[in-house]
């Protein structure tokens, strides 16, 4: 890959005004697209000549070579996968219609699907492709999470078993003498405790703030999540049960089953939550219901009740 040349190459195109931002824009997509096809070719050569010469670590290779952690040749390898499952988005990806993240969603979607229901996936892949190349990211991730439905035999509760399994907490200090805490955990008990966190944030800080709080409006929120986590570790915790927002169809809601046109969403990014899940909260919470109308127009607010 001649560098200079795609150097020179790049800064050819002078920024004039609104739409030569927006044109170049709409090439660096195209480019970082191709890039990533590259780097899973790259890669892919890396384990056939791994096969061939024990000595090498395909992902060592890619993490001296591109300065990261080993982790990032393990996600070229799963939009490798994913282009491999799905061919239709690996081509798009391949004429740089589209990038390696929507790729990543899918490999982290496909997770864990057994073989007919990698099968009922695969054979959107068309309709993946349009959405990927076309569409915004909540389109696709809405999309994404429509397909996983309809292939998922069980409504999702294998899936949420193993991420059950899944659940992890780490802690250490870092250079700089912070301590750190990473968490993963499954999406229905991350929306309790993203509830939690939310409400004990709101209730301790909604008339004052802490007089060290950050003004930037991002910081401010990370600043005040983790000093509602210390509340909670204390005790001082909003009382009662989390609040959790859910978006619903009625008739997946009352049939307990989903359908072609199921909306399943609790903000989370985990492609749904099984409707038993959401049937069992509605059942033993308080509920404040809105009906939305199709064209996204709130019809009616009704007041918290059981």
């Amino acid at each position: 890959m001649d560098l200079q040349a795609l150097r020179e190459l790049i800064e050819a195109n002078p920024l004039a005004d609104v739409d030569a931002c927006r044109t170049e824009l709409a090439a660096v997509r195209t480019i970082r697209g191709l890039l990533d096809a590259r780097e899973m070719k790259v890669c892919a050569r890396l384990d056939e000549l791994a096969g061939e010469r024990p000595s090498i670590f395909p992902e060592d290779e890619v993490a001296r070579a591109s300065k990261t952690s080993q982790s990032k040749a393990s996600r070229v390898r799963d939009r490798k996968k994913a282009a491999d499952d799905v061919p239709e988005l690996g081509a798009a990806l391949a004429s740089g219609a589209t990038t390696g993240d929507r790729l990543e969603q899918v490999a982290r979607a496909m997770a864990g699907l057994s073989e007919t229901e990698r099968a009922r996936f695969a054979a959107r892949g068309a309709e993946l492709a349009r959405v990927a190349v076309s569409g915004s990211d909540r389109e696709f991730r809405q999309l994404l999470d429509a397909v996983m439905r309809h292939a998922r035999a069980d409504d999702g509760l294998a899936r949420l078993a193993r991420q059950r399994r899944d659940t992890r907490l780490r802690w250490w200090t870092d250079t700089d003498g912070m301590w750190c805490l990473n968490g993963r955990f499954d999406p229905v008990n991350g929306a309790l405790l993203e509830g939690r966190l939310r409400n004990t944030r709101d209730a301790l800080f909604r008339d004052a703030k802490p007089d060290d709080c950050p003004d930037d409006p991002l910081e401010k929120q990370a600043f005040l999540a983790a000093h509602a986590l210390l509340a909670l570790s204390e005790g001082r915790g909003a009382s009662g049960t989390p609040d959790v927002t859910v978006l619903i169809d009625e008739k997946t809601l009352c049939d307990g089953r989903v359908h072609e046109g199921s909306v399943v969403d609790a903000g989370l990014g985990k492609f749904g939550l099984p409707v038993e899940t959401i049937r069992r909260w509605a059942c033993i919470g308080s509920i404040t219901p809105a009906v939305i109308g199709a064209d996204g127009v709130r019809l009616f607010l009704g007041r918290e009740t059981r």
